[in-house]
């Protein structure tokens, strides 16, 4: 994966992550970063305190898009 699609995929989730975990109260936020190689493909965990699935307003959601269209583009999920 080149560098300026790492950086996307990055910045991206972790900006999703940060957004949905200031609508927790600040005692039950946390933020869990992890990744790993395993069978030559690069995985990217990240998991917060934010439990709703979809609670998104007109016009957000650009940035997941990017994601999955740079894993497409790398044959990821």
């Amino acid at each position: 994966m080149n560098d300026f699609d790492l950086c996307i995929v990055f910045a991206n989730a972790i900006d999703n992550a940060i957004k949905a975990c200031r609508v927790v109260d600040k005692q039950n936020r946390y933020l869990k970063l992890s990744t790993k190689l395993e069978g030559g493909f690069f995985m990217i965990e990240i998991k917060n305190s934010y439990n709703l699935i979809n609670n998104y307003t007109s016009g957000s959601g650009i940035g997941l898009l990017n994601i999955k269209e740079i894993a497409k583009k790398y044959q990821g999920l």
